[in-house]
C-alpha cells in the first residue's frame, strides 16, 4: 500500500478536491474554486473554537459544511454525464455563507420560514453533513400540533447531495401538504442505502430534528415512499410501528426472495435472518395498529405488481387494515404524482391517528435492536438467528401474553390504565399459565422465562450485533502501522473497507494506524481492527479475551479450527477494553467481492469464516463460500444452535 490510510474524513474529502483534486486536473471555474478555499479556511478557524457538542447535529455548521460538500462535487472536472451550471455553484457558495453567518451570530433568532427548505445535520457516525428537505405550509403556526408526512425516495445510480432533489422531489407532495395542512419531510438516507443500517438511522435522525424544530403531532406521523423508498417505508414502520400513524407505499418490494428469484429455503439460516430483519415480509404483523395503503402502476415493468399484491394479500390474511390502489396506465416512474393527488392519499393524511396505548400489542423481531413497540418489549431472545414473537393483550386487572423464542420481556410503561387494579398487581399469564414477574422502576413489569445467563456481558438494544451494527455508530478503522510484506494484506483490508464505506455512505471512513489509537478512541468509538494479533497492536491487547482466535495458520472457534490459508473471517464482539462499544475483527480474504456496493454488510451475522472463492451465480445473495457462521447468544457466548457449518465444512478440524 503506497498511500497513508490515516485521515480526518472532512479534511480528506474537501481539502483534496478544493485544492484541485488529481494532479494535472484543471477546473472549469477557478474563481469559484478560490472562493470555496477561502470559505473553507474561514470555516475551519471558526469550527476549531467550537465545543464538541456543537460540532454534531443540525445548525449553521452543518449548513456550511453541506455547502462545501456540494462545492467539492460540483467543482470536480470529471462529471462527464452531468455538467453543473453556474447557478448551482453560486447556490452552494451562498449556503456556506449563510452557515458562516449563523456561526458568527448564534444568538440571532431564526424563525421557521414557510415553503420548501433544505436542512442538514452533522452525523455523529462519520462526521458527514447530511441533508434533508422540509416543506412548511404557508399557514404554519406553532400554536398547534401539525401532522407530518415523511417520504422516502427511490433509487438512482448517480444520486448525490447536489442532484437528488432533481430526481426525487415531486411538487405534487407540496400541493397536497399545502392544501391539507401537513408538514412534509424528505430525508436523503445516504443515497442508495435502501434505508437500511445507516440509511434507516438517517431517516430517524431527520425525523428527530424535524420534530425538534417544528411542532409535530406525534400521533399523526405518516410514513410513505416510492420504489426503494416504498420498501424502506414498509421495513422502518415494521421496526418502529409505534412511531407512525399510517404507511403509504408506492411500488415497494415486499418479498425480497421473490424479487431476487431465490427461494428462502435455498439460503443458509444466517442469511435468512438478516434478510428477514431488513425486509418487511416476515414482520408485517407488527403493523397491527398501522393502516397501510399500497399504490402501484398497472404498467410497471421494473417492480412487478405482484410485489404489492403479495403485501396486500398478506396483510388481509392477518386481518389488518390495508387498501390497494392501482393506477391502470402508469409505469414505475409515473405513479408518484397520481398517488399524491389520489383522494385516498389526502384522506389518509386527514384520518390517520396512532394509538397511545392499544389493548393488544403484536411484535416479531430477529434482534433486540428492535425489541418491541408500545408497551411490550422483548429483552432477551432465546435462540438468536430465529424469529422471536410476542403478543400481549391487556384486560381489566390482567395481561395475557403469548410468546415464542423469548427468554425475557418487559411490559410497560404506558400500559392501558385498566390493566393494573388500584393498589394492586395485575395477573400475568404466559402461554396460558400464570407467571411471576418483578416490578421495576416506573411500574414496568419484568418477566423472565429462562434463567439469566452467566457472565458480565448482555446483548442489549445498543449492543447486540450483527457485524453491520459497528458501522451504525461512531467507528474507527484500525490498521497496522508498519508497512511490511507481513502487514500489507491487513493494510489492504483497511483500504478496502474505507473504499466500501465511501461507495455505500458517500463519505470517508475515519481510520488510524494502531499506534495512534488513544483511550479516547476506545471510549468513544467502535473499533474495526484489521489484521491479526501478530500485526495489529490493538488486537494483540484483547485477542485472548475474544471467542474467535487467529493463530499462525488457523482460526479457532470454540472446539473447531479452520485453516487461514485461502480463507477469511469477520467477527463482532463487545470491546474488552470498553464493553460499551464494539470491536470488529477482519482478517484474511475479502468478504463479498461480488456483492453490490450498497449490500456489502447486509448478510453478515455476528461471526463468519469463509473461503476466498465465490460461486458462479451473481446477485445480492452471492457471497464467498461460507465455512461457518452464526450468532452469539444473549450473553455473547458461542451457541451451538445458532452456529451453522456450511460449504466445505469438512475442512474444520478439532481444536486442541
Amino acid at each position: 500500500m503506497r498511500t497513508p490510510l490515516a485521515s480526518a474524513a472532512w479534511g480528506l474529502f474537501l481539502t483534496a478536491l478544493l485544492a484541485g483534486a488529481a494532479a494535472g486536473q484543471e477546473t472549469r471555474t477557478p474563481e469559484a474554486m478560490q472562493k470555496a478555499r477561502a470559505l473553507k479556511a474561514e470555516l475551519d478557524r471558526i469550527e476549531a473554537a467550537l465545543p464538541p457538542e456543537r460540532r454534531v447535529g443540525p445548525g449553521p455548521l452543518a449548513e456550511a459544511k453541506l455547502g462545501l460538500r456540494k462545492l467539492a462535487i460540483l467543482l470536480e472536472d470529471n462529471q462527464g454525464w452531468w455538467a453543473p451550471g453556474p447557478e448551482q455553484v453560486e447556490a452552494a457558495l451562498a449556503q456556506v455563507r449563510r452557515g458562516l453567518a449563523g456561526l458568527k451570530n448564534p444568538a440571532a433568532p431564526v424563525p421557521p420560514a414557510t415553503g420548501l427548505q433544505e436542512r442538514a445535520y452533522i452525523s455523529r457516525i462519520d462526521g458527514s453533513p447530511e441533508p434533508y428537505v422540509i416543506y412548511v405550509p404557508t399557514n404554519y403556526t406553532p400554536d398547534r400540533a401539525w401532522p407530518l408526512l415523511v417520504f422516502l425516495h427511490g433509487y438512482h445510480p448517480y444520486l448525490t447531495v447536489t442532484n437528488w432533489l432533481d430526481y426525487m422531489y415531486c411538487p405534487a407532495w407540496q400541493e397536497v401538504c399545502e392544501r391539507e395542512g401537513v408538514l412534509f419531510m424528505l430525508p436523503y438516507g445516504r443515497s442508495n442505502t435502501e434505508f437500511m443500517g445507516i440509511g434507516e438511522s438517517d431517516v430517524l435522525n431527520a425525523l428527530r430534528y424535524t420534530r425538534a424544530e417544528f411542532r409535530v403531532d406525534p400521533q399523526r406521523i405518516i410514513l410513505s415512499g416510492a420504489s426503494m423508498g416504498g420498501s424502506g417505508a414498509y421495513s422502518i414502520a415494521c421496526h418502529y410501528p409505534d412511531l407512525f400513524a399510517a404507511v403509504m407505499a408506492i411500488a415497494g418490494r415486499a418479498d425480497y426472495y421473490a424479487w431476487m428469484g431465490a427461494p428462502k429455503e435455498s439460503l443458509p439460516r444466517f442469511k435468512q435472518a438478516q434478510v428477514d430483519t431488513d425486509y418487511a415480509y416476515e414482520l408485517v404483523g407488527n403493523l397491527r395498529h398501522v393502516p397501510v395503503t399500497v399504490f402501484h402502476g398497472g404498467q410497471d415493468t421494473l417492480v412487478p405488481r405482484s410485489q404489492s399484491r403479495t403485501m396486500v394479500d398478506l396483510l388481509r390474511r392477518l386481518g389488518q387494515r390495508v387498501e390497494y390502489v392501482e393506477h391502470a396506465g402508469a409505469g414505475h416512474n409515473d405513479t408518484w404524482t397520481p398517488t399524491a393527488l389520489h383522494p385516498t392519499f389526502a384522506e389518509t393524511l386527514r384520518a390517520a391517528r396512532a394509538p397511545v396505548a392499544p389493548a393488544e400489542v403484536v411484535y416479531r423481531t430477529f434482534t433486540t435492536k428492535y425489541p418491541g413497540a408500545y408497551w411490550a418489549r422483548i429483552e432477551e431472545i432465546a435462540a438468536w438467528g430465529q424469529a422471536a414473537d410476542i403478543r400481549a393483550v391487556a384486560k381489566t386487572g390482567r395481561i395475557d401474553v403469548e410468546c415464542r423464542n423469548v427468554a425475557a420481556f418487559v411490559l410497560g410503561p404506558g400500559m392501558p390504565q385498566a390493566t393494573i387494579p388500584p393498589g394492586g398487581r395485575p395477573t400475568v399469564s404466559v402461554n396460558g399459565r400464570e407467571t411471576a414477574f418483578e416490578t421495576a422502576e416506573g411500574g414496568v413489569l419484568r418477566v423472565r422465562l429462562q434463567p439469566a445467563p452467566d457472565g458480565p456481558l448482555r446483548k442489549t438494544p445498543q449492543l447486540c450485533g450483527p457485524i453491520r451494527e459497528a458501522w451504525d455508530a461512531p467507528f474507527l478503522i484500525v490498521f497496522p502501522s508498519e508497512d511490511t510484506p507481513e502487514t500489507t494484506p491487513d493494510r489492504d483490508t483497511a483500504r478496502r473497507l474505507m473504499v466500501e464505506w465511501r461507495q455505500f455512505a458517500q463519505w470517508y471512513a475515519p481510520a488510524l494506524p494502531d499506534t495512534r489509537v488513544t483511550e479516547a478512541h476506545i471510549a468513544e468509538r467502535n473499533l474495526i481492527l484489521c489484521g491479526s494479533p501478530a500485526t495489529n497492536r490493538v488486537l494483540a491487547r484483547i485477542a485472548d479475551q475474544l471467542p474467535l482466535r487467529i493463530e499462525k495458520d488457523r482460526y479457532v472457534l470454540g472446539k473447531r479450527a479452520f485453516p487461514t490459508a485461502g480463507n477469511g473471517m469477520m467477527m463482532i464482539y463487545p470491546n474488552p477494553l470498553n464493553p460499551a462499544r464494539y470491536v470488529v475483527v477482519a482478517h484474511g480474504a475479502a468478504w463479498g467481492p461480488r456483492l453490490e456496493p450498497n449490500h456489502k454488510l447486509d448478510l453478515l451475522p455476528d461471526f463468519i469464516l469463509y473461503r476466498a472463492q465465490t460461486p458462479g451465480r451473481v446477485d445480492s445473495f452471492t457471497t464467498n463460500d461460507v465455512l461457518c457462521a452464526g450468532y452469539f447468544d444473549s450473553a455473547w457466548r458461542l451457541a451451538e444452535g445458532s452456529t451453522e457449518l456450511l460449504s466445505n465444512a469438512d475442512e474444520a478440524r478439532a481444536a486442541e
